[in-house]
Order: C-alpha cells, then structure tokens, then sequence
C-alpha cells in the first residue's frame, strides 16, 4: 500500500495503524458536527421566502400600486371638476 508515495509496511500488527484509527475518529467527527449545522441550515431556510414568493409578492405589490395611482388621478380629477 502506498501513500502520499511511501510505502506502508504491515508490519507485526497486520496493517493496523493508530494514527489511521486517530483520524478516522476525527473525520468521523466531523462528520457528525457537519450533518447537525446541516439540520440546523435545513430548518431555516424552511422559513425563508423562495424566488416563487418573492415574485408573486412582487407583482402583488405592483398591481396594486396601478390601482392606487389610477384611483388617486380619478380623484384627483373629480375634485377639480367639482371646485370649478
């Protein structure tokens, strides 16, 4: 077996190596810590607002800015036919 271009002796213990043992608890470690900021990521983001939201929020909102600045110019124009 080689690694990182050395060759890896077996030696008594048949392959088994503490420093192997050692970071494969690590990573598996951190594998535990990834996958529980991924939950919390995960429950967030149920929360936010997708493009589709945003969108229909969006013409939503513009419609009635139409019929707002429509309705105002037609009172607008009322109230001067009446003064005059």
């Amino acid at each position: 077996m080689h690694v990182k271009g050395k060759k890896l002796d077996s030696g008594a213990d048949h392959g088994y190596h503490r420093s192997m043992e050692t970071r494969i608890t690590k990573l598996e470690e951190f594998a535990a810590e990834a996958r529980d900021r991924m939950t919390r990521i995960e429950t967030r983001l149920d929360h936010m607002a997708t493009k589709e939201d945003v969108s229909k929020l969006e013409s939503t909102l513009l419609r009635w800015f139409i019929v707002t600045a429509v309705s105002l110019t037609a009172l607008a124009f009322t109230a001067a036919k009446l003064i005059h």
